[in-house]
């Protein structure tokens, strides 16, 4: 963490398409942001734990197809294996696109030959999930320990 002029932290983020930092101000913004750099939606604050790549979702409003599929290809093709956990905490709504996005990049990072894990859904994304049987699909845990677990190979 950083200070900024104002004396407020700032939390440093990486976009995923371009690699810039972004400062974001703490507590991290609840809605999508331009990258500062190349201008890519910014829907998430990446992180690592580990060899394993965690998104925390900032919001899946106004997300286009080629900001998903960007940043996608972004996550497959910077790691050998990616093991990725998506953190739905913060995910307030979620439209049948964002929905159908997901799917998406679930089917490239198993072609990668990678995992997605998803967590910490809100009720409203589990029922969502739940009534479209996308729960069958993905591999859903209720915390961001019990997903990072997974890859571990350690269920609870």
């Amino acid at each position: 963490m950083t200070s900024s002029p104002l004396g407020e932290e700032s939390l440093i983020r990486v976009c995923a398409v371009c690699g810039a930092e972004a400062a974001f101000d703490v507590p991290p913004p609840s809605r999508s942001v331009p990258c500062q750099q190349c201008g890519h939606l910014v829907w998430f604050r990446r992180r690592t734990v580990g060899d394993i790549v965690v998104l925390d979702v900032l919001s899946a409003r106004g997300i286009g197809s080629g900001q998903m599929e960007c940043a996608s290809k972004a996550l497959v093709d910077c790691d050998s294996l990616p093991r990725i956990v998506l953190n739905l905490s913060e995910l307030k709504f979620a439209s049948s696109s964002f929905i159908a996005r997901l799917v998406s990049l679930h089917k490239m990072i198993r072609v990668a030959g990678g995992k997605l894990v998803l967590c910490e859904l809100r009720p409203v994304m589990k029922e969502i999930l739940n009534g479209a049987r996308l729960n069958k699909l993905f591999d859903i845990t209720e915390d961001e320990e019990s997903a990072l677990k997974r890859f571990a190979g350690v269920d609870e």
